[in-house]
């Protein structure tokens, strides 16, 4: 994660958000397939929409990726028929700052207060496990004790299965559709502002739409049109698949902070570029 923000970095000052042309040859695939990785502007966009999504659900996740590549492709169909339109880069550059926001204020935080602490289950027939039960009901040869951490933000880990004596414990929940999500050290809670799914989908398919049109303009003119589309949505689908990996890793380890500091610099990289 450390590398790709470095990396970010040194881009963004060694070439303009969309100035893509003239590193490659033509051929239409390669050429396509390397065009999201030399535009920091879709570099940036597409990986923090794949850290963005691994606090999602799975369902939210797929769906971005799906709306994302559907108004991509009609908008390089747009741009290679030569159709623009006036705003293109003011909305790619927009869609980096609030793909920071959402990175940086939006995304789940991983519980930090591990105290362990003492939760009775009983494994009780028909009885869903994860579900805490009273202690009556539950006969004593049939409850077991385990050991939990006690989490003062976000969902407990779960016991998902029982193996012999062992639990496995599952990932911490997350709350989909979340725009912001910011911590009160100070009264001990957190402040979300929500979206509805209809609307982040609609942003998506906005943002990606643009990225499209500026994609299909600057397709060369000795490129296989078809093999050119294809080879930016193999790049743009690796970029996702990474930033959701990484994503993942993150939060695996205990590192979601790194996440928000990729979205805060790409936040303000897009402000620079915007106000530039």
């Amino acid at each position: 994660m450390k590398k790709i923000i470095v990396v970010a970095g040194l881009i963004a000052f060694s070439q303009a958000a969309s100035a893509h042309t003239g590193l490659l040859p033509t051929d239409g695939f390669s050429h396509g397939l390397q065009h999201p990785f030399l535009g920091l502007d879709h570099f940036l966009v597409m990986l923090g929409l794949g850290l963005w999504a691994s606090s999602q659900s799975r369902l939210l996740a797929q769906q971005a990726i799906g709306v994302f590549l559907s108004f991509m492709i009609v908008g390089a169909l747009f741009g290679l028929a030569g159709l623009g339109f006036a705003y293109v880069e003011t909305g790619i550059l927009v869609s980096l700052v609030l793909v920071g926001i959402a990175l940086s204020f939006g995304t789940a935080k991983l519980p930090n207060d591990h105290k362990d602490t003492a939760i009775k289950y009983a494994l009780v027939p028909k009885l869903q496990l994860g579900n805490p039960v009273n202690e009556a009901p539950a006969s004593r040869d049939r409850k077991l004790e385990i050991l939990m951490p006690n989490f003062q933000a976000g969902a407990p880990l779960i016991p998902t299965r029982c193996v012999g004596m062992q639990y496995r414990r599952a990932a911490p929940r997350v709350t989909t559709n979340v725009l912001l999500r910011i911590r009160d050290a100070a009264r001990g809670n957190e402040v979300t502002a929500r979206l509805p799914k209809a609307m982040i989908l609609t942003s998506i398919a906005v943002f990606a739409a643009t990225h499209g049109l500026a994609h299909g303009g600057e397709m060369p003119v000795a490129a296989s049109a078809y093999a050119y589309i294809v080879g930016i949505i193999s790049g743009t689908v690796i970029l996702y698949v990474s930033g959701l990996a990484l994503g993942l890793i993150a939060r695996g380890i205990n590192a979601a902070g790194l996440i928000r500091i990729y979205g805060t610099m790409t936040g303000l990289i897009g402000a620079w570029l915007l106000l530039a």
